[in-house]
């Protein structure tokens, strides 16, 4: 605790020493600027801010989940006992591939400050492969049913997940010469909604049939996962370029 108590500490002490020059964007003007960062531990990614009259907001970003972050959420979770390792192992195996979008309405309540807090929504699109059903029937307490023509140890089964959240952070922009920009935050999100589809495309049709309830109540477990279970908190820092 006193460790992040600092951690904190060391970002928005600076912001009083710059003083009100360093952090101000003018009153009445647009503003635009580009920045490159990360939320640990949700994404690493690209965001453009847009600052508008009445010192509002509206910010954009699109990253994706590295597969070390996706582990460290997992373990938190685990650690914490808010879901077994086993459902931390299908999640990891099956949802190697992320896309998380996210845009959010802001605004900077003092002229001469950067403070600034902001509130929206992310859409995260994940997917990935199971070699074999072993770690859906480990997760979910349930085996597969028998499958014609087919080793059900040795089928894959594709994942697709969709996962909508909404969230908001708190944070501070310092800006230097004008131009160079950076940005420091703590943030939280929720999950409101999430779909999942699991299938074996490649599974022979009549073995592919078989497993298609057992499927479905594979992906209902994943959805009730991430609507019951992925409510975390991140820490965000961005670099960029504010071009006008």
């Amino acid at each position: 605790m006193r460790s992040v108590l600092a951690l904190v500490l060391s970002f928005l002490l600076p912001a009083f020493a710059l003083g009100p020059a360093t952090a101000a964007a003018d009153e009445g003007t647009w503003h635009l600027t580009a920045t490159a960062g990360t939320e640990f531990p949700v994404d690493a990614g690209a965001r453009l801010t847009v600052d508008g009259p009445w010192r509002l907001q509206l910010s954009t970003s699109l990253g994706v989940m590295p597969d070390a972050y996706l582990q460290a959420l997992n373990d938190s979770m685990v650690a914490f006992e808010v879901y077994p390792q086993t459902t931390a192992a299908l999640i990891q195996s099956a949802l190697t591939n992320s896309l998380i979008w996210r845009t959010q309405l802001g605004w900077r309540p003092f002229s001469s400050w950067g403070f600034y807090f902001q509130a929206g929504y992310t859409l995260a699109t994940l997917g990935g492969a199971l070699t074999g059903t072993q770690a859906l029937a480990a997760a979910t307490g349930r085996e597969p049913p028998e499958t014609e023509g087919a080793n059900r140890t040795m089928i894959e089964v594709e994942a697709r997940s969709t996962i909508h959240m909404l969230g908001g952070e708190l944070g501070y922009r310092w800006l230097l010469l004008d131009r160079v920009a950076i940005q420091f935050a703590l943030g939280g999100f929720g999950t409101v909604g999430a779909s999942t589809k699991l299938t074996a495309p490649s599974a022979p049709p009549r073995a592919a049939k078989a497993l298609e309830p057992y499927l479905a109540e594979g992906a209902q477990y994943l959805d009730e996962t991430y609507r019951s279970y992925v409510h975390a908190g991140y820490v965000s820092l961005q670099v960029g370029y504010r071009f006008f």
